[in-house]
């Protein structure tokens, strides 16, 4: 989900709080906006920060009227490859920057409010 001609990037995290302010400083380090949050994110990273391991998913998310994506409406026409590349690029850069790292500076820890927040997107539990 990235690529929208108009839109936003974002990093949603399911880990430690450190993590999404280790995402913020190294965006703001390079110069690439995002915005950073902790919570559970519908993607493909859930069933990883569900089973232990801190996860990140990365969208690019588009304004109302944007890119209408997941419908027969999703075309190309929405997309821009320059913002693909770019969002891209970041990932990459964060990625390298996480697999280069000479002590690995997530700890494989899912905070107890991210394990409630996956057991409510989960349906294991309800909301009072």
């Amino acid at each position: 989900m990235i690529g929208v001609t108009i839109g936003r990037d974002i990093a949603v995290a399911t880990a430690e709080e450190s993590l999404v302010s280790y995402i913020k400083y190294y965006a703001r380090q390079i110069g690439f906006s995002i915005e950073t949050r902790q919570g559970v994110y519908s993607s493909d990273s859930t069933p990883f920060a569900d089973n232990g391991i801190p996860s990140i998913s990365f969208a690019r998310l588009s304004s109302n009227g944007g890119a209408k994506i997941h419908s027969r409406d999703d075309v190309i026409d929405y997309l821009s490859s320059d913002n693909y590349y770019q969002t891209c690029w970041f990932i990459e850069k964060f990625s390298e920057t996480l697999i280069n790292s000479v002590c690995f500076p997530v700890d494989k820890v899912i905070p107890e409010k991210m394990k409630e927040e996956l057991d409510y997107y989960n349906l294991r539990k309800e909301r009072k």
